[in-house]
């Protein structure tokens, strides 16, 4: 059985499936495949999520080192 923790690493959108799920206080199996009580997300709407991810990761990072460099 593979460690979950190291899929995560390996697989960025996998973690990011579950980090979304947390988000919206559902089931990844309910993002991706609808339940009674919701709908899937559509390709369209998980992509726009995952750039939306990415973009305020890459902001974060952004943020990271201009206060490394106001430090110094």
């Amino acid at each position: 059985m593979k460690k979950q923790g190291n899929d995560f690493l390996k697989n960025p959108e996998h973690r990011f499936h579950f980090e979304l799920a947390e988000k919206l206080g559902r089931t990844v199996a309910e993002l991706l495949y609808g339940s009674p009580a919701h709908r899937p997300l559509s390709s369209m709407e998980l992509t726009e999520w995952s750039a939306l991810y990415n973009v305020r990761a890459v902001e974060r990072e952004s943020e990271e080192k201009k206060a490394k460099v106001r430090r110094r």
